[in-house]
């Protein structure tokens, strides 16, 4: 028997793979209000941001207080 060959699964890009992941992980937290709201992608947004923005800034304090 010959082995047949599958085809690779077409891999969707990684910013669409994370905003997904990220809206499925924020509909278990949000309240069952604002899961369906037109507003969820600008919140979802902002969050990201911020949670960038805090980690920046937490990592920057920390790389200066350990180098110091």
């Amino acid at each position: 028997m010959a082995k047949q060959r599958q085809r690779p699964v077409r891999q969707e890009s990684v910013f669409q793979e994370a905003w997904q992941t990220m809206n499925r992980d924020l509909n278990r937290v949000l309240p069952e209000k604002m899961r369906s709201r037109p507003g969820k992608q600008r919140f979802v947004l902002w969050a990201f941001l911020l949670e960038l923005l805090a980690l920046g800034l937490l990592g920057g304090g920390l790389w200066h207080w350990w180098s110091g």
